[in-house]
């Protein structure tokens, strides 16, 4: 078994994904380890699923603690439950694949040097940046094709770096982070206070990048390509072209649309 990651926030896809991974018997090979940040404890109830998150002292709500703090906690979660676990296959609430795609995933990230390998979209998603080129490199069964992309984008221009929407990363590459075994560092402002900024992805590639290891997306043509659902709605299309083209801020509002 694989351990599946997926953090929840204000969940209005997650039931179309869970949905979708136990009509294709993802459950099978990979077990499920979820994180509530908010909205989501009914649809895990409603699948049988196990859950986790944090609740408020005062008020017995649950808190949103980000991404990067929810994965600590998850890591940790995994680590104790299955030491054993190569891999981790970490997933937003609002990605549609199926188990193939997650098998593909898998095998490309636990080749030696490979770091944070994400899937192969589909077409009209924005989430794959332009300018990479298609390698193939050696493996057992053949050969796998990756999307990559040169040092200077992803280290100079911040360009190319890989999405954090799906990615499948092994524990060995976990381990060669500045802060393992966790695949996030949790950063601390000027009272040494924890603070979360919304480019953690972002910090993984470049850490691995940093580390020697190649990033990349799939490029296979024979894998049913992988969707990131909120694109499928115009307006969160253009809030994220204004997003994009906005300077990066630890203050970063996300679409509410």
């Amino acid at each position: 078994m694989t351990p599946l990651l997926i953090c929840a926030y204000r969940p209005r896809y997650l039931e179309l994904v869970l949905n979708w991974l136990r009509t294709h018997e993802v459950e099978q090979k990979y077990r499920i380890f979820a994180w509530d940040n908010g909205g989501a404890a009914d649809i895990f109830r409603k699948f049988g699923l196990e859950w986790h998150c944090v609740r408020d002292e005062a008020t017995s709500e649950v808190t949103n603690l980000g991404k990067a703090f929810a994965m600590h906690h998850l890591v940790d979660i995994v680590n104790d439950t299955m030491p054993e676990a190569d891999c981790y296959v970490c997933m937003d609430d609002d990605i549609v694949v199926d188990r193939d795609h997650l098998d593909a995933l898998v095998a490309a990230a636990l080749r030696p040097g490979f770091g944070m390998i994400a899937p192969r979209f589909h077409p009209f998603n924005s989430v794959v940046p332009g300018g990479g080129s298609v390698s193939s490199f050696p493996t057992e069964a053949g050969s796998l094709r990756l999307m990559t992309y040169p040092p200077e984008d992803r280290t100079v221009r911040n360009t190319g770096r890989v999405a954090g929407g799906l990615f499948a990363i092994s524990r060995a590459s976990t381990g060669k982070l500045p802060w393992a075994p966790y695949l996030y560092p949790i950063l601390a402002n000027d009272k040494e206070e924890p603070v979360v900024y919304w480019t953690e992805d972002a910090t993984l590639d470049g850490a691995l990048t940093a580390a020697g290891l190649t990033n990349g997306y799939l490029a296979a043509d024979e894998l049913s390509p992988v969707l990131h659902l909120p694109e499928l709605n115009e307006a969160y299309r253009q809030w994220k072209l204004q997003a994009q083209r906005a300077t990066p801020s630890s203050a970063f509002d996300g679409f509410d649309g």
